[in-house]
């Protein structure tokens, strides 16, 4: 049950991809288990994911990984999966944001609710 009294919908996964860098992940869906975040490395010019098993809500900062800020990793998408592999819910960065071709510094809001 939410603040304002409202009963949440168990099923729901909130996926924001909050800008080039960050994402946010919060469920109660009891199957949501992993979350594969899509990179892109501008040091070495390609493209990789990383993938962990998380408890809910998540907050992927990938400034707080020296790997990450060393290679010049970016976000390009997020997908909330169960224990199996199977998708239950995916984000993209838009390509207007241009996350590849160089740092954007503010925040963004993009968000894709399934």
């Amino acid at each position: 049950m939410t603040d304002s009294g409202y009963e949440l919908d168990p099923g729901r996964i909130q996926n924001r991809i909050r800008d080039c860098y960050t994402a946010t992940v919060r469920t109660q869906n009891p199957d949501a288990a992993v979350v594969t975040a899509g990179l892109y490395f501008r040091e070495t010019d390609r493209y990789d994911f990383h993938q962990t098993r998380v408890e809910f809500p998540y907050e992927l900062d990938l400034r707080e990984f020296d790997w990450a800020r060393e290679q010049g990793a970016v976000l390009t998408d997020g997908t909330v999966e169960d224990i199996d592999g199977t998708a239950l819910a995916a984000a993209s960065v838009p390509d207007a944001w241009g996350c590849e071709e160089g740092d954007v510094e503010f925040d963004r809001d993009g968000s894709d609710d399934a």
